[in-house]
């Protein structure tokens, strides 16, 4: 397929390009300043945001599920086929009727040396089913016993063929385990004490500046090899320090000076340059998320589905995840809401009306919805490029059919705050990281009340055969009818998979999970 690039597209790609060579002379003078560091059991990472708050229980952003990942620890944990393994748990015991769920726990130690027991898994469980928009829908119709101190009983009102999915799905919200002690104190509010039993804790927070986590020398190993977030886990850092460094210049910079060892979320416009660099490592954070446009489905010209299947037909969403991405290697188009890598739940369905551009087509259905010239309102954002060109690539393709476009642009905040006041537009343009199963997919349930208030019957009694189905083949049929659904109803288009660029220094690699980096078990020089 040829890719059509507009005008107005090719002046926001030159804007940004330009703006990259201002910042090449100084990137070069740093590459030559390279910063001795006094060891090499310190790890410098540089972090691309600031984690609204560490407890795992309440915070939604990855920024907090990276962080949380080295130093809490859930009952079950996905290796890296994203297979569910015991982590905190010993085993895995299910009923023959799969309606009660047993877990054995491990002789471990919280990093305060507390003997983790039966009771603070079930304070945990049981506050992430208070607080948690996944642990609501989760722990909905479940009791959690401890009949003894180290024993776990899950007893379900009906069989779940996701519930281990969502107890080890590891960022938004996640099922980590705390001490009850701490979780006593602090109720339903945010925990003031970051204690959990993984491989490095907490040491210190310097607001706008750093996270510091270091190893736990007690720590003891779940079985196994080590692979994903589970199995055993080999430490090749005593300290970590996580800075918060929000400018993709400025972590490029630091990078090459060697003032961090690695880098997330660098701009893709330097991948090529990187990659001929003797000194840095380029890592493919591969899928990192979906980038998406939210209609407002409640009123105005998108509550009509067929509003929403013209503006899809008229878009060419390889050119929109070109402008997202800004390289070719860092997008792949694929209709699926679950990754590819994710074996039992990935489908294509729906693939009939994904990425189909028909100019005729879009015309026709517009006409059929009403469309009378009026402009439509999208928020964006500059805040996240990606986002601010999906817009721009957007306006111009929906002109070519004759449709009127005004871009808002706002900072983030200020646009997550719009979003309640709906006269303020039509649609804007988001992202969405990937989940552990399809029920965890925000926009589609109606009791999510989620921004688009999408709400279908039809599909959430296809998300609940999903989650109660008696079988994996079972629900894997429900959540293929789900996605054929979504692609009708389309409440949120989802353009593609979109990846991220890492750098690193001294050939360190790590592997990644839901795009979260994993600093153990790692290679380097």
């Amino acid at each position: 397929m040829k890719i059509r690039i507009s005008k107005l597209f090719l002046l926001a790609l030159l804007s940004i390009f330009m703006l990259s060579a201002c910042s090449e002379e100084s990137s070069s003078e740093s590459a030559n300043s390279t910063k001795e560091k006094a060891d090499d059991k310190t790890l410098d990472v540089a972090i691309d945001a600031t984690p609204p708050s560490l407890d795992p229980h309440v915070s939604t952003a990855v920024a907090t599920g990276q962080i949380a990942t080295a130093i809490f620890e859930t009952l079950v944990s996905y290796d890296e086929n994203y297979e569910v393994q015991p982590s905190l748990a010993k085993s895995i015991e299910v009923s023959e009727d799969g309606k009660t769920y047993t877990f054995p726990l491990r002789d471990v130690t919280f990093h305060n040396g507390d003997t983790l027991t039966s009771a603070d898994v079930k304070a945990s469980l049981e506050r992430w089913g208070r607080i948690s928009l996944f642990g609501r829908a989760t722990m909905k119709g479940v009791t959690v016993e401890a009949p003894d101190e180290k024993t776990v009983v899950l007893t379900l009102e009906k069989p779940s063929t996701t519930l281990l999915d969502d107890l080890a799905y590891p960022t938004g919200q996640a099922a980590y385990i705390l001490p009850k002690s701490i979780l006593d104190e602090a109720g339903d509010d945010v925990v003031k004490e970051l204690v959990g039993t993984g491989p490095y804790k907490f040491v210190e927070w310097a607001q706008d500046q750093y996270i510091h986590v270091e190893k736990y020398e007690d720590y003891q190993n779940p079985a196994g090899e080590g692979s994903g977030l589970a199995g055993a886990k080999t430490l090749a850092y005593d300290d970590i320090f996580y800075h918060i460094v929000v400018d993709a210049s400025t972590r490029l910079n630091g990078l090459l000076s060697g003032e961090y060892d690695y880098a997330k979320s660098l701009t893709t416009d330097k991948y090529d340059e990187l990659k001929n660099n003797k000194d840095i490592t380029t890592t493919t954070i591969e899928p990192g998320m979906y980038p998406g446009l939210i209609f407002d489905t409640t009123e105005g010209f998108f509550s009509d589905p067929v509003a929403r299947q013209a503006l899809s037909a008229a878009l060419n969403f390889d050119e929109i995840m070109f402008g997202a991405a800004g390289h070719k290697d860092f997008y792949r188009l694929d209709p699926g809401l679950m990754m590819k890598e994710q074996k039992k739940w990935y489908t294509d369905a729906g693939s009939d009306l994904y990425n189909k551009q028909d100019t005729e087509r879009a015309k026709k259905l517009f006409k059929e919805a009403g469309y009378n010239g009026e402009t439509i309102t999208i928020m964006t954002t500059q805040d996240y490029p990606f986002m601010y060109n999906t817009a721009i690539v957007i306006q111009d393709q929906l002109a070519k059919v004759g449709v009127k476009v005004k871009l808002d642009v706002f900072d983030w905040p200020t646009l997550l705050a719009n979003r309640a006041d709906r006269s303020k537009w039509d649609a804007f343009t988001s992202s969405f990281p990937f989940v552990g199963q399809p029920g965890q997919t925000l926009f589609l349930y109606s009791a999510n009340k989620h921004s688009s208030g999408y709400a279908s019957p039809e599909m959430d009694g296809y998300l609940d055969e999903v989650r109660y189905a008696s079988t994996q083949e079972e629900a894997f049929a429900a959540w293929e009818k789900a996605q054929a659904l979504y692609w009708e109803d389309i409440p949120v288009i989802k353009f593609g998979d979109l990846n991220y660029l890492d750098g690193s220094r001294n050939g360190l690699t790590v592997d990644n999970l839901f795009g979260i980096e994993i600093f153990w078990n790692v290679d380097k020089k």
